[in-house]
């Protein structure tokens, strides 16, 4: 069951039939954490939930290895506080307050002063963060020092923004650090040519499968993580992981590294064709 309403008690009258039924049933993504509390310990129900915690903490994560191997590029007026922009997914919602929460609490953990210019519910909605932050650079333009979505279609709009005031489009003097999560193939796309900073991934795949096999062991009477590598918290509540995807400047290196042997190698392989003719 992956509710479509936001409306606490008809999910719960909802679950509740099902569990008197003696129907297994595997709730995902439940949307607040009374929700996942009332159904915590709920006999032959599973509660699927993103660690959200985690997608935050990796967010702060990829912005402290900058701060601590770029410090220039993260704190433009080098005043030693990063001073960030946030824009929100739906407020109230559970996701949106853990990464809102943990982004900057995981920076603050590691001794890195930050300071709120903005924060924004743009509702997960593109458009809303590219307007947001195209009227906010006109204020704070000389102070941002990263945008934090909460979602990658927010710090897709971000980039659109950013771009209209010359930001963001390859020149390393002109960069704000962006960061999003979902790993949306545009936002990949955008970190790989080096114009968005990162973004947290889920891992769908292991996400579905996780969904089928407890749902057989639903079914079968076992333990719901039986014979999987995934772990329970309150008997019944399963977190999936996240993962940061940001560039891997070691490997672009190795590869142009590489790119360059096989030129010098071809190249002298034919000259001493040439001269054997």
């Amino acid at each position: 069951m992956n509710p479509v309403t936001s409306k606490k008690e008809e999910i719960i009258n909802t679950i509740n039939k099902v569990v008197k039924a003696n129907i297994p049933i595997i709730f995902y993504l439940p949307t607040s954490l009374s929700l996942i509390e009332t159904f915590q310990n709920t006999p032959r129900t599973a509660i699927i939930t993103r660690d959200v915690e985690h997608s935050g903490i990796l967010q702060g994560k990829i912005l402290s290895d900058i701060r601590n191997t770029n410090k220039k590029s993260i704190d433009r007026n080098n005043d030693n506080i990063l001073q960030y922009m946030m824009l929100q997914g739906t407020p109230d919602d559970l996701t949106t307050i853990a990464r809102s929460k943990y982004s900057i609490r995981t920076l603050n953990e590691v001794n890195i002063k930050t300071q709120q210019l903005l924060s924004t519910a743009c509702s997960w909605n593109r458009e809303c963060a590219r307007r947001t932050i195209e009227s906010a650079f006109l204020v704070y333009g000389d102070k941002i020092d990263a945008i934090i979505s909460n979602n990658d279609e927010m710090a897709l709009g971000a980039i659109d923004a950013l771009q209209k005031y010359g930001f963001n489009k390859g020149n390393k003097t002109k960069y704000i650090s962006a960061v999003g999560v979902n790993g949306i193939d545009e936002a990949k796309a955008l970190i790989n040519q080096g114009i968005m900073t990162g973004t947290v991934i889920e891992d769908i795949p292991a996400q579905a499968k996780g969904i089928y096999d407890i749902g057989m062991n639903l079914i079968s009477g076992n333990s719901i993580t039986h014979n999987t590598n995934l772990k329970t918290i309150h008997n019944n509540v399963v977190k999936m992981p996240y993962y940061k995807y940001i560039v891997n400047y070691k490997n672009k290196i190795s590869q142009y590294i590489y790119l360059i042997i096989c030129v010098y190698f071809n190249f002298y392989s034919f000259y001493f064709y040439l001269n054997e003719q």
